[in-house]
């Protein structure tokens, strides 16, 4: 082995070198010739001829030069890479004697690659990255369900999480439970609002964490109540300026004196956006109600559909502990999966169309090569004829096609970057996760090696297929009709007609699918944009306080006290000037918050096996004239609706008409089956509201009057004629004037909220928008390079025809209906593709079928109506000639 080594490096060694020194190497070849020729000629004049008699005999017994210099390069190892470098010289002077043509290949080839490059950027970046914690693959989430009163993905209790750890379940190695949350930090400047996660003791083990600073909780702090924190990078180097000695520090946390333990990595942040990390002890655990959220990491092998067969067997015994969990299971989905399931359908129709794109670049390009390759016949010919083989005239081709994808594909990565700048300027920071009332944090993506390696693959890929098309159909003809002929002959020329028609027909078809896909996309999010939310979302603003109530001494572990700091912040808020109303709710419509659902029972009115359920709603007085909800039946919460007085209860139209009917819901009574069980009387009806989406039907809701149950964290929604940087320092000083350390956070108009809940159909409008016409206009450049180079090739016989009396318009007429023929059938096998591709967009589509009859035929008009014109121009100039011109035109 080593002999070979040695040999293959001393054979890589002298062939570097010979490519090194090849000119001093080819003067001393034609030296050392030269010096064996005169040796043979003076021998020769030795025996009597004349010197120049000898030196022309010795010349013909030696034989020719190059015959020479061929073997001694072949023997050096580099001749096909010098003939690679001659090519290329020839296919740079030949692009550069064609600028336009050159241009036009290099931009269209630009669009297709940039386009697929910037997209994979996208995909690699957002749905390929692994997560940056340890066995991300293998990590789940668990959802509870009960479908038989509607509820599904329901974050579990801390019951239920000490449930599963204790029934020993095989399929996972560990499970972790963490609540969302915000604390207020106090004592260190102003007041601040910090969004944090309160996790089990198991959260360094089970993310596999390495702290930058300090360590993480450790499993044995379970049991005991600790105030541990664990700071996140960013808050660390906000707050504290990235200072090692923080571990050790102390701060005041809703009240509480909380120890600074240590520092998560920077990485951390894509996984959990929060600032800062408390634990949690067994007996809060016990406490905890639902909407928690529970993570398992499965063990190697075991599949998710296996894990979830165990946890339902789980849920079984679980239920013959806890009757009251009877009709619960679970739902089980890799988190890889859900973090990105929002977004996943619109990348993926994207890369579908971008993919179209670049096949419509391609042809394009083939088209224009083909064209080319054809008026280059003659050359060709002759080439052929002086001893060039098809294999060199096919890698000149594609030496040729490569460069012009090489120059595009460069073009096209500067294409991307631009794309990824006005990404991360434009594109959605953060995205929704459906039914987890939780936001994933979109990690920056930006162009790297592995995107300069796809471009250049691309590139690459594409050369050698547009460059292969043209070489092979001139290769169909005869090579002494195409000398006879002086550039007219036949090589080619009759079937690549059909090559060109089949790229007509392809390019019409892929501008079709992506016409009727981007159409599908305007209606439906037209419709989306019209879809009345229930209220009225203009000069509307939002904004949370929580109130600290973790203390012990806390006077908000009250709830009348938390009532009426909440009464005192709505009051002073009411008459900071600009102001024209504000009211508190629990959640804020389509603002993803925790999704307050659970069971209900109308006393009046026994339901069956109908288990009812509907979504809870903690609001103020005035929330529905501030968010102008209508008012049915009935009347609206009053201050009079508080502890001291009878329970009451507003519900929305979809619960009346859903469980009520024609009957008349007020003065009826709804009963809640857990906690106190007291009948609450329906006083009014209200419109109903997209709580969750805006594309889903609005879910039957009840009102609660906040004044019977406060909570600790409520949103305030605040009516306003004044733009947000104007009104918003008195609204913090209107709180601050009641509580001087109550912060408010999260402050957000309504329009920002609707907007989120809108990102991801936004993103696909947009994007296919543009990618469609793109399309078009590839689509019409296309038809109408062929239909020209086809006219200008029919230009004796339109002289023949004006010479026997055919009028112009009707030679027009025949010209534009037969490439028309050739678009028609490419509308035709477009509307079969789209008719399947489109299926694809379903889930991005709101109000709008997928096979829309409208769309599919407004598209087929659209691309039809642009091929007929990019056929008309070239077709109307070539009537235009004189007869005599057109009869003497080559």
């Amino acid at each position: 082995m080593r002999v070979f080594d040695n040999s293959l490096w001393d054979a890589m060694r002298a062939r570097w070198s010979a490519l090194r020194h090849r000119s001093a190497m080819r003067r001393e070849l034609g030296e050392e010739l030269h010096a064996h020729i005169q040796h043979r000629a003076d021998d020769l004049e030795r025996g009597g001829m004349s010197r120049v008699e000898a030196e022309r005999q010795a010349r013909v017994e030696f034989g020719g030069f190059e015959h020479y210099r061929e073997e001694s390069h072949s023997a050096q190892g580099w001749h096909w890479a010098e003939a690679l470098l001659r090519d290329v010289r020839f296919g740079l002077r030949v692009l550069m004697k064609s600028p336009s043509f050159t241009a036009a290949a290099v931009i269209t080839l630009a669009l297709g690659i940039g386009a697929n490059t910037a997209l994979f950027t996208l995909v690699r970046g957002i749905l390929l990255r692994p997560l940056p914690v340890r066995a991300g693959h293998r990590l789940v989430v668990v959802w509870d369900s009960n479908p038989g009163v509607g509820l599904s993905r329901v974050g579990p209790s801390g019951q239920d999480y000490l449930d599963w750890k204790e029934q020993g379940l095989h399929s996972f190695e560990d499970l972790f439970l963490f609540e969302h949350g915000t604390g207020t930090v106090t004592g260190n400047g102003d007041p601040e609002q910090l969004a944090g996660l309160r996790v089990t003791t198991n959260f360094g083990d089970f993310f596999g964490i390495v702290p930058v600073v300090g360590r993480t909780f450790l499993p044995e702090e379970k049991s005991a109540r600790h105030t541990l924190a664990v700071l996140s990078y960013r808050y660390w180097k906000r707050k504290y300026q990235g200072n090692a000695a923080v571990c050790g520090q102390s701060m005041t946390l809703n009240g509480e004196n909380y120890t600074i333990i240590g520092v998560l990595p920077a990485s951390f942040d894509e996984m959990f956006p929060v600032d800062v990390v408390v634990p949690f002890d067994d007996g809060w655990v016990r406490r905890a109600d639902s909407d928690l959220g529970v993570l398992g990491r499965l063990r190697p092998g075991v599949t998710v559909s296996q894990a979830s067969a165990e946890m339902n067997q789980t849920m079984a015994r679980v239920v013959r502990q806890r009757p009251e969990r009877k009709g619960f299971g679970t739902v089980m989905v890799l988190l890889e999966s859900v973090r990105m399931e929002y977004i996943r359908p619109a990348l993926l129709v994207l890369q579908c169309a971008v993919a179209f794109i670049l096949i419509l670049a391609c042809a394009n390009v083939a088209n224009l090569m083909l064209s080319r390759g054809t008026s280059r016949r003659q050359e060709i010919a002759v080439r052929i004829s002086l001893g060039a083989t098809r294999k060199q005239i096919v890698r000149q081709f594609l030496v040729e096609s490569s460069l012009l994808a090489m120059l595009g594909g460069m073009l096209g990565l500067g294409l991307a970057w631009v794309s990824m700048h006005l990404w991360a300027r434009y594109g959605p920071a953060q995205i929704p996760v459906p039914n987890a009332a939780y936001e994933v944090t979109l990690p920056a993506v930006h162009l790297g090696g592995s995107e300069v390696v796809f471009a250049l693959v691309v590139s690459l890929a594409t050369g050698i297929l547009f460059g292969l098309i043209a070489p092979l159909r001139l290769f169909t003809g005869n090579t002494q009709d195409a000398l006879k002929n002086g550039g007219r002959g036949t090589i080619g020329a009759v079937r690549g007609r059909g090559t060109r028609a089949v790229l007509v027909v392809v390019e019409g078809a892929l501008a079709l699918v992506l016409v009727v896909g981007a159409s599908l996309m305007i209606k439906s999010f037209s419709r989306l944009l019209a879809v009345n939310p229930g209220f009225d979302a203009n000069r509307l603003l939002t904004l949370r306080i929580k109130l600290s109530a973790d203390a012990a001494g806390s006077a908000y572990r009250d709830p009348a006290k938390r009532a009426a700091a909440f009464h005192d912040f709505l009051e002073q808020v009411r008459g900071v000037p600009g102001v024209e109303s504000a009211a508190f709710t629990e959640i804020v419509p389509l603002s993803q918050d925790d999704m307050d659902r659970g069971p209900f029972v109308i006393e009046e009115k026994p339901m069956g096996d109908v288990k009812p359920s509907a979504d809870y709603r903690d609001i103020s007085p005035g929330y529905f004239e501030t968010m102008r909800i209508p008012l049915l039946q009935g009347r609206s919460l009053t201050e009079e609706d508080d502890a001291q007085h009878p329970r009451v209860v507003v519900i929305d139209q979809t619960l009346a008409r859903e469980y009520f009917g024609t009957e008349n819901p007020i003065g009826k009574h709804v009963v809640l089956p857990y906690g106190s069980r007291v009948p609450r009387m329906v006083v009014g009806v209200v419109g109903a509201v997209h709580d969750s989406s805006l594309s889903g039907a609005s879910e039957a809701t009840i009102y609660f009057p906040y004044m019977q149950g406060p909570n600790q964290t409520m949103s305030m929604v605040v009516r306003t004629a004044q733009p947000e940087d104007v009104v918003l320092p008195g609204i913090r000083n209107a709180i601050l004037s009641v509580d001087r350390n109550q912060p408010v956070f999260e402050e957000r108009p309504m329009a920002e909220i609707m907007g989120n809940v809108t990102s991801a159909p936004r993103m696909a409008f947009i994007l296919l928008d543009v990618l469609a016409l793109v399309a078009l206009v590839l689509a019409a450049v296309g038809i109408y390079g062929v239909t020209s180079y086809h006219v200008g090739q029919r230009t004796q016989e339109v002289g023949v025809r004006l010479t026997f009396g055919a009028t112009p318009e009707g030679i027009l007429r025949m010209l534009v209906r037969q490439a028309t023929t050739l678009t028609l059938a490419g509308v035709g096998a477009g509307l079969v593709c789209a008719l399947l591709m489109t299926r694809l967009m379903s889930s991005l589509l709101y109000g709008v079928s997928s096979t829309d009859p409208v769309i599919f035929v407004g598209g087929a008009a659209l691309v039809t109506l642009v091929a007929t014109i990019a056929c008309y121009l070239p077709a109307r100039r070539a009537v235009r000639v004189e007869p005599l011109a057109a009869l003497r035109s080559e």
